[in-house]
Formats: C-alpha cells, sequence, structure tokens
C-alpha cells in the first residue's frame, strides 16, 4: 500500500481464494493486495460478503474445503505462507501470526478452563513447562486488564463477561508476541463502552509490541479510531487504499462515499441517512466490468470494461496522495466520456 524500505510484515498480493461448489466456481476473493509495516495497523472494511473475512482467514491458512487458495502470495516478513508445509504453517500459527476472531464464546473451549487455554499456547511454542506456563498467564490476563487474574485463569468461558472473554483472546493471541495481529470484527459482541476499551487495549499492546494489525470490520467508526491506512473492499475486490485521514476527508470510489453518507456524524445535520440502493452481485455471477457499476450514481458506458486498482490520474487536490481507487471516474477515458459530470463527482467526495 505504501512505499517502505523496509521488508513489510505483511504482504498480500494478487490473493485469490475461491469456492468450488455443484453449480461452478465462486470467487470470494480475487486479486487482493496490500501490505502491513511494523507497528501500524490496516483496517480492511466492507459490508457482508465483501470478502474481508475470507482475506483473514486465507492469510491465516484457515480456509476449509470447498475453499481453495488458487492464486497470489502471502508473505510474513519475506516468507511465503503459501509455500509452506501444514506442519510449517501449524508453528507459524499462534506464534508468529495470530488471530481474534469475532465471537469469543464460540472461540473458547467451554470444557477448560481459560487459564489452560492461554498455556496450552505457550506451551507448544515457547516449550513451557507447567509452573513457567502458569506464571506466564498470570502475567498475561494481568496485562490485557484483567482483575484476579489468579482466581479468572480458574473461571470457565461461561462464567466471563463478553469484555472479558474478549480478553482472554487477545491474551492467547499476544502470549507468543507475534508479528502480526489479525483481529476480525474484535468487537461485534461488545457494548460500545466495553468496545472502546478493547480498542485501546489493542492500540495499547501494538505501541508496546510493534506488531503489525490487521483489523477486520464493518464499523467506519473502529476504522477511524485504529487504523493507519485503510483498504476499502467490495465483491471479493479492494476499490480503494488510502491511509485514514485521505480516506475520511476525500472517498473517492462511489462506493466508499456512499458508505460516509449511510454513518452518522456530529459535524454533518441531516435528516435522513443515505442507503446504498441495490444488491451485492452474486460471487458466482460476476458482471465482467465493474462490480458495483448497478449501483452507482455516475455509471457510464466504459464501466462495462473492469478497472483496475490504480492511483487517480485526474490531478485532484492532493497529488502526493499514496492511494488508489479501482474506478474509471479518475481516469483520462471517463472525463473524455463524461466532460460534464466532473464537478458533480467532486461535489460527492
Amino acid at each position: 500500500m505504501t512505499a517502505k524500505e523496509e521488508t513489510p510484515v505483511l504482504k498480500v498480493e494478487g490473493l485469490q481464494t475461491s469456492f468450488f461448489t455443484p453449480d461452478g466456481e465462486v470467487k470470494a476473493v480475487d486479486g487482493v493486495d496490500f501490505e502491513v509495516g511494523a507497528n501500524e495497523t490496516l483496517g480492511i472494511v466492507g459490508e457482508s460478503g465483501s470478502g474481508k473475512s475470507i482475506t483473514s482467514l486465507s492469510v491465516m491458512q484457515l480456509i476449509q474445503s470447498p475453499g481453495e487458495i488458487i492464486g497470489g502470495k502471502i508473505e510474513l516478513s519475506g516468507d511465503d505462507l503459501l509455500k509452506k508445509s501444514k506442519g510449517q504453517i501449524a508453528k507459524y500459527r499462534g506464534n508468529r501470526l495470530s488471530m481474534i476472531f469475532q465471537e469469543p464464546m464460540t472461540s473458547l473451549n467451554p470444557v477448560f478452563t481459560v487459564g489452560h487455554q492461554v498455556a496450552e499456547t505457550v506451551k507448544i511454542h515457547k516449550k513451557m513447562g507447567t509452573r513457567e506456563a502458569h506464571q506466564e498467564v498470570i502475567r498475561m490476563l494481568k496485562l490485557v486488564g484483567i482483575p484476579a487474574p489468579e482466581d479468572r485463569a480458574k473461571s470457565y468461558p461461561h462464567e466471563l463477561s463478553g469484555g472479558m472473554r474478549q480478553r482472554v483472546m487477545i491474551a492467547m493471541a499476544l502470549a507468543c508476541e507475534p508479528e502480526l495481529l489479525i483481529a476480525d470484527e474484535p468487537t461485534t459482541a461488545l457494548d460500545v463502552t466495553i468496545q472502546a476499551q478493547i480498542l485501546e487495549l489493542m492500540k495499547s499492546l501494538q505501541e508496546s509490541t510493534g506488531m503489525a494489525v490487521m483489523i477486520i470490520t464493518h464499523d467506519l467508526g473502529v476504522i477511524a479510531e485504529t487504523a493507519d491506512q485503510v483498504a476499502v473492499m467490495y465483491a471479493g475486490e479492494v476499490v480503494e487504499q488510502a491511509d485514514v485521514k485521505t480516506l475520511f476527508n476525500r472517498p473517492l470510489h462511489p462506493y466508499t462515499q456512499g458508505l460516509m453518507r449511510s454513518i452518522p456524524r456530529h459535524d454533518v445535520d441531516v435528516e435522513e441517512l443515505e442507503v446504498i440502493k441495490g444488491t451485492v452481485p452474486s460471487p458466482a455471477e460476476m458482471p465482467d466490468g465493474c462490480r458495483f457499476a448497478s449501483r452507482c450514481p455516475f455509471a457510464s458506458e466504459i464501466c462495462k470494461t473492469h478497472p483496475s486498482l490504480a492511483a487517480p490520474t485526474d490531478n485532484l487536490e492532493d497529488e502526493n496522495d499514496s492511494g488508489a481507487v479501482r474506478c474509471w471516474i479518475y481516469t483520462d477515458e471517463w472525463e473524455k466520456e463524461n466532460p460534464t459530470k466532473k464537478k458533480e463527482v467532486q461535489q460527492e467526495s
């Protein structure tokens, strides 16, 4: 996403993940590119079905049949994960890269204490004995803000609140000091107060460890609070990439603009929030051209051809931006075809 002198912690190039059904191939992730550096947070945002969670599962190598990663590269600090064996990936997972899932109640094993489950991680990857692992569990539970960690380590998941369970998941994910932490909708099931605490905790732990973070969400508020860089996904593709300030100040893609208009803002007085008309195309029947064209107010003839993800070429105000957009609007070709619509588009952004 951005030029870096050092090797990024995570680099994804041309990622393609499909599901093979009796009705044919379903392209859930189709040619996705991004990277995340040390101590950097990438937010991947999009509505349900956009491919953002499949992207995170692909990075973790957790795609199950009938799904399959059919193309691209996934590099962790220069190591191509797609060339690793299942045994090698198992040693990476929970160690060099970890993941926090959306609902901790379904991620934690109900028949074991939370202390046992955190200890299992450090026993496997750090080769700790039982006594040493127990001390590490107490340290991690204390680190993530769980009160009376000695007592809570003996608790079962159902005995803890949603916020406490999510803190346990964070402790488990960070126990081996991963290079990359993936958080898939980590605060969806939590109330607003607990959500803020969890996000602040993740930010604080990132500052102290320097890890890279990839956060998956449909909530633009979470993106604004946590991300440095943002990738907006729609119908299996990244349609816009930018740093977080640029994205919120001047969204380029019509889909991103629609998302921005659909959320309440304290600085904008509107009687009714807008809704993006239409529906996401079926992954089994993707259009040949722009995948957002059927819902786009600016669609024209050129949109029947599939656009690439590229830096805008149309002399926008902030010419030094490192962002990219998958849209014909910001090309010379579209402007020639639609000479009178340019001001209308700029007003939307």
